[in-house]
């Protein structure tokens, strides 16, 4: 197989930077006071790790009852789309045989239940009226 665009040179390595268009290969102009790349993206990895290892250490303690404030769980929990992780399944169709997933549930459960909660913590109900 050739090298329709003709990158590709003698020697098998990349060839011609400047064919790739301007502003691409060794003629970019280099910043020498910008943080390297691997710098810039091992920093973010670092963030992301302490921000999961928080969510998680949240989650754990409102389940050994630690901490009370589930709104504040669902804050440290929720990424950065808006929307939260779920299980592969969202309900049971039928146990060990069908499970089902709905799609929706990500994005508006959790903020259905955040209302649930004020909405029955406001009140002074011991019963519930409607659902769940």
């Amino acid at each position: 197989m050739g090298d329709p665009l003709g990158l590709i040179g003698a020697g098998g390595g990349a060839g011609r930077a400047d064919a790739l268009g301007p502003g691409v290969g060794p003629s970019r102009p280099h910043d020498p006071g910008a943080p390297a790349f691997k710098d810039v993206l091992l920093k973010n990895l670092e963030e992301v790790n302490r921000l999961q290892q928080d969510a998680t250490q949240a989650v754990e303690d409102l389940q050994t009852g630690k901490r009370q404030d589930l709104e504040g769980v669902l804050i440290a929990t929720q990424k950065a789309d808006g929307s939260w992780d779920e299980e592969h399944f969202t309900a049971v169709g039928f146990p060990r045989v069908l499970y089902l997933r709905y799609h929706g549930y990500k994005q508006f459960f959790p903020l259905w239940a955040l209302a649930r909660y004020r909405n029955l913590k406001s009140g002074n109900s011991t019963t519930v009226l409607h659902g769940m």
